[in-house]
């Protein structure tokens, strides 16, 4: 309409490789929440943190962020949250009941051991509001943990589709995960000193709770099992490829990625069984008419399916080519580039501040796709390796902790009203400082290391690529 981009090019931005491998990635993450087995691996890791309420809040937060790595991060909070609630309830009636004992006489210091109500609210607020952080920090782990890593990968294949820029599963895995459990135990540790000072201590109700939950789980299902080995089938392909890069040698460049692997065991899953096959002949004839129950089937993708963060990812997608089809990026990362004069962690500093405030106000989807071109833009004015901004733009996306409105996780656990907005606001900040001035220092001193930041050379190559294109 406006003259930036034609309908068939904005529609092809809507399905590229990177969606299809969000697609795929989404529908293992359905999958297993069809099968329950995250509550099984949830209930796993809680059932071992202890009975002290900081080991639960990092327990919570540590289960949270690994499976928002793999899962969708609103679908991951939407599950761990009425778990916490049950927890925080256990320590609401162990309080109410160690406060009757002492008003029956039945403890020998009453004043000792009574403590105010309020500290079991703040630590409520604390276990609540931990989710949510740890959903978004742990969605920085993987390509696949968020839509602003996805935005991150479709943009480096846009720039520089024709250069190996050595971003993958693996290697953003092998760069992020240690930042991720970084800024993760980070967070512990400032929540922790907002939230829980003066805790009652220890409660092994709240143990026997997990314990109790655990073990009412059924034995393990075939469903269960299946997904397991599907799961660990699409970390292998994603994997053992960038290990030994002669398997996909037989394909021609760019036919088999990471979005073929994912799409691959995403159909598997339709076709897989959801339950143990009766090989018996006989009775598979009788009960013909009986549906089979599958792994994954489409009532299942109608209903628990993001469609609506699909289309935001593709509308990322779309923004981002007008943002440098009508020339914006360029523009706004040349006004950057009058900080050219500043050192590289300067620059970093600045591009991370602004992203924090916008991210905080909107989507880090539509964040991502409006200031990851612009950077890359001021990265190549000034020459630099445009993976020395790109990552800590991208990270800086997904740090969204201070409102309710940031993220769809800040709006889940604010909408317990165990929250009030100054709770979000006051933790959010400090979280916010903390892991942005973790993520400033490795991304400076800890990237150059994982990947080739030679920036002379990555421009040749860049400019001698487009000049045989050009040619040709």
């Amino acid at each position: 309409m406006f003259g930036i981009l034609s309908a068939h090019k904005a529609a092809e931005e809507f399905f590229n490789d990177i969606t299809f491998l969000f697609i795929g990635s989404l529908i293992v993450a359905a999958a297993i929440e069809k099968s329950e087995l995250h509550e099984r691996i949830a209930l796993s890791v809680l059932t071992m943190v202890g009975s002290d309420p900081k080991w639960i809040m990092f327990g919570f937060m540590l289960i949270t962020a690994f499976l928002s790595a793999f899962i969708n991060n609103t679908a991951t909070t939407a599950m761990m949250v009425p778990i916490c609630q049950s927890v925080i309830d256990q320590m609401r009636k162990s309080y109410d009941d160690d406060v009757e004992s002492c008003s029956e006489g039945l403890v020998l210091d009453a004043n000792k051991n009574k403590k105010p109500n309020n500290h079991i609210s703040r630590m409520a607020k604390g276990m609540i509001v931990s989710i949510s952080f740890a959903a978004n920090i742990g969605g920085t782990g993987t390509i696949t943990g968020s839509a602003v890593n996805l935005v991150m990968m479709g943009q480096l294949g846009a720039l520089y589709s024709d250069i190996d820029i050595g971003v993958n599963f693996l290697t953003w895995m092998l760069f992020c995960m240690p930042i991720m459990l970084m800024c993760l135990f980070t967070s512990w540790l400032v929540l922790s000193a907002v939230f829980m000072q003066n805790n009652q201590g220890a409660d092994e109700s709240v143990k026997a709770m997990f314990e109790e939950k655990y073990n009412k789980l059924p034995k393990m299902r075939f469903a269960e099992k299946m997904m397991s080995f599907c799961f660990v089938l699409l970390l292998t392909l994603w994997i053992v490829p960038q290990f030994i890069p002669s398997i996909t040698k037989i394909f021609p460049k760019g036919y088999f990625t990471d979005a073929t692997s994912a799409m691959i065991v995403a159909m598997l899953l339709f076709a897989l069984p959801a339950k143990m096959p009766n090989f018996n002949l006989r009775e598979t004839t009788i009960k013909t008419s009986r549906r089979p129950n599958r792994l994954m089937d489409w009532p299942t993708m109608q209903d628990r399916f993001p469609w609506g963060v699909l289309m935001l990812l593709g509308g990322g997608f779309a923004m981002a080519a007008g943002v440098k089809a009508a020339g914006l990026s360029h523009v706004i990362g040349s006004a950057l580039g009058n900080f050219g004069f500043l050192p590289l962690w300067a620059l970093q500093i600045v591009c991370m501040l602004v992203v924090l405030l916008v991210t905080n106000l909107c989507s880090n989807t539509v964040t991502a796709s409006i200031f990851i071109p612009i950077v890359a833009t001021m990265a190549e004015d000034l020459k630099l390796h445009p993976l020395s901004l790109m990552f800590p733009v991208a990270f800086a996306c997904s740090f969204g902790f201070l409102l309710p409105v940031s993220t769809p996780s800040n709006a889940i656990v604010f909408g317990t009203g165990l929250l009030q907005v100054t709770d979000m606001v006051i933790s959010g900040f400090l979280v916010s400082l903390a892991t942005t001035s973790l993520v400033l220092g490795y991304s400076y001193f800890i990237t150059p290391i994982v990947f080739n930041l030679n920036a002379q050379q990555f421009w040749e190559e860049v400019n001698s690529t487009s000049i045989l294109v050009n040619g040709g």
